[in-house]
């Protein structure tokens, strides 16, 4: 993809992008994730905590929207392909622009995990005491991680299909060379 340009299409953007969070999941949360569940209590620094708790989410993050960026190109392709009968403008995706995207989101609202982070015997999203934060905490992402992902593929998977079904109900049937209009 680096040398050739013409293989920079969202979708191959997208999957290099997708092999690159599930590697820095692997490689970040596995080994910590192994260590706390292993030792009981945290021993490492705060630091390093809240990195682990930071990069889990991150990932996530990266993971879910890089699938709803192939969507949403999906989409655009199925869309523009449709509206060329129509004379419409042929869709030109920016995958860079679209991974930047992404990468600006999930650094947005996972940097309030980092600086909330707290170490008390374990390694904690906040402190112990201050169960509202982590239900709000949890709550949005929630919305945003899972709701927000599912709703916005359903309803791109279901406005790719219109377009493809009606296309494929207006095309001729060929059955044993002869057509059928």
């Amino acid at each position: 993809i680096l040398r050739h340009s013409e293989m920079r299409t969202i979708q191959n953007v997208c999957i290099v992008h997708l092999t690159i969070a599930d590697i820095t999941a692997l490689a970040l949360n596995l080994p910590l994730s192994y260590w706390d569940a292993l030792h009981g209590t945290w021993e490492l620094d705060l630091t390093t905590c809240r990195l682990f708790l930071m990069s889990k989410d991150f990932t996530a993050v990266l993971v879910v929207y890089s699938v709803v960026a192939l969507c949403i190109e999906r989409f655009m392709i199925v869309r523009t392909s449709y509206n060329l009968r129509n004379g419409c403008r042929i869709y030109q995706s920016q995958p860079t622009l679209f991974i930047f995207i992404i990468w600006i989101f999930a650094t947005i609202t996972t940097l309030p995990v980092y600086f909330t982070a707290t170490v008390k015997d374990r390694c904690l999203f906040c402190s112990p005491d201050n169960t509202n934060y982590i239900q709000r905490i949890w709550t949005f992402q929630f919305i945003m991680y899972c709701f927000v992902p599912a709703v916005s593929l359903t309803l791109l998977n279901t406005m790719t299909t219109y377009p493809l079904i009606k296309l494929f109900r207006e095309m001729p049937v060929v059955i044993n060379n002869l057509t059928l209009a």
